[in-house]
């Protein structure tokens, strides 16, 4: 994994997929017809101290709920799961380069 400015510039992808990008496939599966949608999230969300949005001055979090609570303000029915210890630095690096 990389440190420094080229971990934060690996990590700027967060408001693009856990914002954007979710709320493109909310809207997505409502014209589509999808009666329910499951969203996996992560837990902490609703807390804003949450280390997690301190990586990479990150708010990954804050992305995470913002998608939530689109998702719960869209008519669909949704069922939102909040899985914890998914913390691993290498992977949260290999998700965004992807």
């Amino acid at each position: 994994m990389r440190h420094g400015h080229a971990a934060q510039m690996e990590l700027s992808c967060w408001p693009q997929v856990d914002w954007i990008g979710q709320k493109a496939q909310i809207d997505a599966a409502k014209a589509a017809g999808v009666r329910r949608v499951v969203l996996i999230s992560s837990m902490g969300g609703t807390d804003r101290s949450n280390r997690l949005n301190a990586i990479a001055n990150g708010n990954i979090l804050v992305f995470k709920r913002q998608a939530e609570e689109y998702l719960m303000e869209s008519g669909l029915e949704y069922t939102i799961l909040h899985p914890g210890g998914l913390t691993m630095d290498e992977v949260l690096a290999v998700l965004c380069l992807r």
